[in-house]
């Protein structure tokens, strides 16, 4: 049975095979690349051509942070949970992978770091939280409050570095019997991007400062200002290298100098080594599109993703729905059928138009696939005057259980509580109503 109070939220459209939005963290493992998509799905894709081997439609809002390690991946999201899935069970492309979910944070997650079986995240809640993986659960250790949210973390043994939305970089040691963060340096700038190696730390900020620091010391090694967000920044060489939300690619604080402008805005990037042991680079761009480049800015490789929505707004006298995508493609959908109707569809407005009425449904495309999100609406719905939206709601209802699509119920912090497929279990007024 699920909660009355909770709303729920319900895809129109199944999920596409291919990625729909811009990758906010890409990391390298063997010959793959694994992916965190702003369209709330994980993918590993090959690392020398891009084509999906594997995809997992495991949040429900994007996906901010991965991690992984030899024991397993870990991911964050702004649907507020993160996922653990053991590396075994990841890679095994044979068999459907058990993850584990944690709710301990109240808000988005900005960051997730995996040492060994440990991980450090760090929410808008204002909060970090270090926790344990077991078996069967993601077990929360100790929960520490932050004055200021977390944008960016790095566990290393004991030890976590962290950047936050005020410009202090910090230090903590969970090895103290009370841990508590130690600010080492005020960069004045949102830290959006943090990175270390054996000696070093690494941070790039919203304003476009790049710091690099000597870890024993915390004195800046290097330091320069693009005047344009960073947003990625990973170990490269004996130092470091950035990537900048208009393109920008450069290398800092070593003897391998690195520096290209990319063509457009971009979302993320990762450097990897040809079979040969040659540099490129591979950039998540705004649009979606994934570039792999050679240190002179060529592009020598591409992959766009697919058509995604943009646009969803129910005909005012009707239970039909405009869907737009990206792409300028425009769609009539049906609620009652949960099935586009007509392809090519152009609204047109009435001279004299009709008489708004209540109708309960709401839609959103914020992860490119069209939802309804259908409020607890028993009260007012049952109302006589409301006979015909409460007919047309009975022909949805029976549409979203011959569909058995998955429902997710949201709680009123917006918060994903459960999700499953229709058939398993909906509401007591679905059956009222019907």
């Amino acid at each position: 049975m699920r909660n009355p109070e909770y709303d729920l939220l319900i895809p129109l459209l199944p999920k596409r095979e291919n990625h729909l939005m811009p990758m906010n963290k890409i990391i390298k493992y063997d010959n793959t690349l694994v992916c965190g998509c702003r369209d709330g799905s994980l993918y590993i894709k090959a690392a020398d051509s891009f084509e999906n081997v594997k995809k997992y439609d495991i949040h429900h809002s994007w996906i901010t942070s991965i991690d992984l390690n030899n024991i397993g991946m870990v991911s964050g999201s702004y649907d507020m949970t993160i996922k653990f899935c053991s590396s075994d069970s990841f890679f095994n492309l044979d068999k459907d992978p058990i993850f584990l979910t944690q709710n301990a944070h109240k808000d988005y997650i900005f960051s997730v770091s995996l040492n060994e079986n440990r991980v450090l995240s760090s929410s808008s809640d204002q909060s970090i939280i270090i926790s344990e993986i077991c078996s069967t659960s993601i077990r929360s250790l100790r929960t520490i409050s932050t004055n200021n949210s977390i944008y960016c973390s790095k566990l290393i043994g004991d030890e976590g570095f962290l950047g936050s939305a005020n410009g202090n970089l910090s230090h903590i040691d969970f090895k103290d019997p009370q841990p508590s963060l130690r600010t080492v340096h005020e960069s004045g700038s949102s830290i959006k991007s943090l990175a270390t190696n054996k000696e070093k730390c690494a941070i790039g900020c919203l304003n476009g400062v790049v710091n690099v620091y000597d870890i024993r010391t915390w004195r800046i090694i290097s330091s320069v200002l693009i005047n344009d967000p960073v947003v990625s920044i990973e170990p490269y060489s004996d130092g470091f290298m950035y990537y900048s939300k208009r393109g920008i690619v450069n290398s800092i604080d070593t003897e391998s100098e690195i520096s290209f402008l990319a063509p457009k805005k971009v979302s993320c990037g990762i450097q990897v080594y040809t079979s040969d042991g040659d540099d490129n680079f591979i950039l998540s761009h705004d649009d979606g599109e994934i570039c792999k480049y050679k240190p002179n800015g060529e592009i020598i490789q591409s992959v766009k993703p697919d058509d995604r929505y943009v646009f969803a707004e129910r005909e005012s006298d009707s239970t039909k729905v405009q869907l737009k995508t990206l792409n300028g493609h425009s769609y009539l959908y049906d609620l009652e059928s949960m099935s586009i109707i007509e392809e090519d569809y152009v609204h047109i407005e009435k001279s004299v138009p009709s008489p708004a009425f209540y109708f309960p449904i709401s839609f959103e495309v914020s992860t490119g696939i069209p939802r309804m999100r259908i409020p607890p609406i028993l009260p007012k719905i049952i109302d006589k005057k409301f006979e015909p939206q409460r007919n047309a709601l009975k022909n949805i209802i029976k549409s979203i259980i011959r569909s058995n699509v998955i429902v997710s119920s949201v709680d009123s912090n917006n918060k994903i509580v459960s999700c499953d497929p229709s058939s398993l279990g909906l509401p007591y007024w679905f059956r009222y109503i019907m």
